[in-house]
């Protein structure tokens, strides 16, 4: 494991680029650290606001929308459900709809109601409705807006991978032009506007990121945010991360024999210590070969309150790969429960090709 510093100047949780961005890019207002500082707590998330909703903006709510859920189970008939111990499927569904903006799901979280917010690459929010740790039939789509109040037009704006939710506000990481913006959903829903919260680097540890290889996975708990890069250099992966006092690249080795392969999503869950000094992330890896197909794996990594890892391995956790059902999954967020087991659910990400799926998967996992 290494850390690489980067140029940032820093907010409570936000990172903002001390590089401007090149005069081809559109323009984005950013946050001034003027006057914030960690013991403000909402002050970030009052600028995001402000920014993300301006002045005569008034909240227009989602597009409703159809999602049917067809069960599928995660083994074939034929075989056995041999799931490694403390980890149990609760369920798993394919999801279509008729909205002709539905698919390429990339990244997920959960929101407090219990539904699913989602993003597509196609630079679209699309929420899930739920009932009962199940797919409820329906949902809401929108696509996201620039600084301007504009869609987001075509891969190189619109390429949205990872998300991360922090109450109303919604973190996106973005591709082709690698960054990660805010929107305040909760107070503007579909009309909320992109806010700059960091310009991503193109180039780590001498290697230059491929623009369909940035930041595919993001993840925020209490002091940082995390994005992790799906491009592999030299077999580690990038995880940029950013607090309140520094901002760092952390490079990752592989957990174990086998689960390798690139980063293309992340979650933190609640701490697993009282005291905050220690934290869980969940991290999805993907590999893709066309004579075997998709495999997955899962694995855990603990940091400290500052989300710097604590020691260079992770936990193995679960391989997901044929005979099973799998997809192209893509996305992973992670809930801490009562009885102390984690409640993960899996998106994957079907690129609007009817060769593939959008599959929603639910795990509980109960960690050693």
């Amino acid at each position: 494991m290494r850390t690489i510093l980067l140029c940032l100047l820093m907010l409570p949780t936000l990172p903002i680029s001390c590089t401007a961005p090149s005069e081809s890019e559109r323009p984005h207002p950013t946050l001034s650290s003027s006057g914030i500082t960690e013991s403000t707590g909402n002050a970030a998330s009052l600028k995001i606001i402000e920014n993300s909703c301006p002045t005569g903006a008034q909240k227009i709510a989602p597009t409703p929308i159809d999602i049917q859920a067809t069960s599928i189970p995660l083994w074939p008939e034929d075989k056995t459900d041999d799931l490694p111990t403390g980890i149990r499927f609760l369920g798993g569904w394919v999801l279509t709809s008729s909205h002709q903006g539905f698919g390429g799901l990339s990244g997920i979280d959960l929101l407090s109601d219990g539904s699913l917010l989602t993003v597509s690459d196609e630079g679209a929010f699309v929420w899930i409705d739920m009932s009962n740790d199940a797919p409820a039939g329906s949902g809401k789509f929108a696509y996201m807006r620039g600084t301007d109040g504009s869609y987001l037009r075509g891969k190189t704006d619109g390429d949205s991978e990872g998300l991360a939710l922090d109450g109303g506000i919604a973190y996106v990481s973005f591709e082709r032009r690698h960054r990660i913006e805010a929107f305040a959903l909760e107070a503007c829903g579909a009309e909320a506007r992109s806010v700059l919260v960091s310009t991503l680097p193109r180039e780590i540890d001498g290697t230059r990121i491929h623009e369909n290889a940035g930041a595919e996975a993001l993840a925020l708990n209490k002091r940082t945010l995390q994005a992790g890069f799906e491009q592999v250099i030299n077999g580690r992966s990038a995880v940029a991360i950013s607090s309140v006092e520094t901002s760092s690249i952390e490079m990752l080795d592989p957990v174990a024999s086998g689960y390798g392969g690139p980063l293309v999503g992340m979650s933190d869950a609640s701490p697993t210590a009282s005291d905050d000094s220690q934290q869980v992330t969940f991290a999805l890896r993907r590999q893709f070969n066309p004579l075997f197909g998709n495999r997955l794996t899962i694995e855990a990594r603990y940091s400290d309150a500052d989300g710097h890892a604590l020691s260079a391995n992770g936990q193995p956790l679960l391989k997901l790969s044929p005979p099973m059902n799998v997809d192209n999954f893509e996305g992973i967020t992670a809930k801490l429960q009562s009885d102390g087991s984690y409640r993960l659910w899996l998106i994957s990400d079907n690129n609007f090709s009817p060769r593939q799926r959008t599959l929603l998967y639910a795990f509980d996992i109960t960690l050693p």
